[in-house]
């Protein structure tokens, strides 16, 4: 899934994003999240609660209901544990159903995140 984003001139990235306040953002936007070791897609259905859906990384192309739990930084900068923001330089840790049940997922430390933007809906987001 992540592949076919990237090579499809129907999406663009808003770039050098180092923090996305979910408060701030509205339902249905998609962020990209990069890290040192994976890339994922977070699709916001709750922004204010960070529910969303998660695919990408060690997840492969399936979509998990997930909680943005918290956000582990480093402590020399500033940063806590935060659950209603993503930050560059920072772990994100979310909490997911599962057909297994609830799981958890640490991710590496984020290096990129992207707000995607799919043209195709632009008419029905102005």
């Amino acid at each position: 899934m992540v592949g076919a984003i990237e090579n499809s001139s129907d999406y663009i990235f808003e770039d050098h994003i180092t923090e996305l306040n979910f408060r701030e953002m509205e339902p249905g936007q998609t962020i990209q999240i990069e890290t040192i070791n994976s890339r994922y897609l977070f699709l916001l259905i709750d922004p204010a609660n960070g529910k969303g859906l998660l695919s990408g990384g060690s997840l492969g192309d399936e979509r998990y209901l997930a909680f943005l739990t918290g956000v582990l930084g480093d402590e020399r900068e500033g940063f806590a544990i935060d659950s209603r923001r993503l930050r560059t330089r920072a772990r994100a840790l979310f909490y997911m159903e599962t057909r297994q049940g609830t799981k958890s997922l640490m991710l590496s430390k984020i290096v990129r995140l992207s707000v995607v933007i799919d043209e195709t809906q632009q008419e029905f987001i102005a």
